[in-house]
């Protein structure tokens, strides 16, 4: 098939024949004009003047569009002769194409379902999902689906490894769980080891303010001074039918409401007891110790 074209001699003028003559004679009349000054005794002639340049300027114009047109009048109609033909080639054309994009989508497919059905058969994560570890250009022919399913275990082992590794180093810790689920969304373990240090950062900062916290608590346990009323002795008569009375001292440490259900029990139970200010003494170790 072969496009053929004719060819005809067109008489189109192609240049000015008196171009010369004419820039000679137009010049110096231009700097005249260039340098001539209106006057209200020369307005009439300056407007005369400017009129017949004006038609000068249009008949100059004129002719060289008649001329174009001259000129383009057999590339236009050769033009839609040549549109008329492509019009008749774009449809076998879309055809075409629409079927080769159409198979091309079926291999496509078959190529991520077998992908898919390797990725399944050696992964043994459950957050992973075969788009974590499948190559962003699988579609590409350069790419055959050996190479790219090695691609895919050796993702699947480096995740793997380093899961287990993080499960490692942090089983004692209370923070295994927030990295593991940090890990299982970013996948790397670069990003995931900048977190689990700000995490042990966090930890050890609130272990610190507890630890100071009780401490104080404790403070203000010894300095709060408890006086308990001392109690009456009971009867002879009570007295003398109950066990042999033995003395023993001991220090408890509790809240100010446990202080004062003890000291309840002890009236109860008609014990005897006595209370021994050692604040001082404990304020005075507290100082030394710190």
């Amino acid at each position: 098939m072969e496009l053929i074209l004719k060819s005809a001699e067109i008489s189109i003028p192609h240049a000015i024949e008196n171009l010369e003559q004419l820039k000679a004679e137009i010049m110096p009349k231009m700097e005249y004009y260039s340098s001539l000054v209106v006057t209200e005794e020369s307005i009439r002639s300056a407007k005369a003047d400017r009129a017949n340049l004006n038609k000068l300027k249009k008949a100059i114009s004129d002719q060289r569009i008649a001329v174009k047109k001259r000129c383009l009048a057999p590339y236009e109609a050769l033009e839609c002769e040549c549109k008329e033909l492509e019009s008749l080639i774009i449809a076998p054309i879309a055809a075409i194409d629409a079927q080769i994009k159409a198979f091309e989508e079926i291999e496509k497919n078959k190529k991520y379902a077998e992908l898919k059905a390797y990725f399944e058969s050696v992964n043994n994560l459950e957050f992973l999902a075969l788009d974590d570890v499948l190559n962003p250009k699988w579609s590409n022919k350069t790419l055959s689906s050996e190479s790219l399913k090695e691609e895919i275990l050796t993702a699947i082992n480096r995740i793997s490894d380093d899961c287990e590794q993080l499960r490692i180093m942090y089983q004692n810790s209370p923070l295994l769980t927030p990295i593991i689920n940090k890990f299982k969304e970013k996948k790397e373990l670069s990003p995931v080891m900048v977190y689990a240090a700000q995490l042990e950062k966090e930890l050890e900062m609130e272990q610190k303010r507890k630890k100071e916290s009780n401490y104080k608590a404790v403070e203000n346990t010894v300095d709060i001074p408890v006086k308990i009323d001392e109690i009456p002795e009971k009867s002879n008569e009570i007295r003398h039918n109950i066990e042999p009375e033995i003395t023993g001292t001991f220090r408890v440490t509790c809240t100010r409401d446990q202080l004062i259900s003890l000291r309840d029990f002890m009236k109860s139970q008609g014990i005897k007891f006595e209370i021994v200010d050692d604040t001082k003494k404990l304020e005075k170790s507290t100082k030394r110790s710190n």
